[in-house]
């Protein structure tokens, strides 16, 4: 999660950088951003979940 703000400062920067490239009116509207944002903490639970299953399914004396 804490890459997605560097991540979206340069996308939008490459987005104005192409936009301006190819004379084109595109647009980055705020909508698909929140859904990047949501899709991303989506991912982000359910990693986290995995991984927490995975722990507690651990025997500690396997581990160690």
């Amino acid at each position: 999660m804490l890459g997605f703000l560097p991540g979206l400062l340069i996308s939008l920067t490459f987005h104005e950088v192409v936009r301006r490239g190819i004379s084109m009116p595109i647009t980055m509207p705020f909508e698909r951003i929140a859904l990047v944002f949501a899709l991303t903490a989506v991912m982000c639970v359910i990693s986290g979940a995995i991984a927490m299953r995975r722990v507690q399914k651990a025997d500690p004396a396997e581990v160690f």
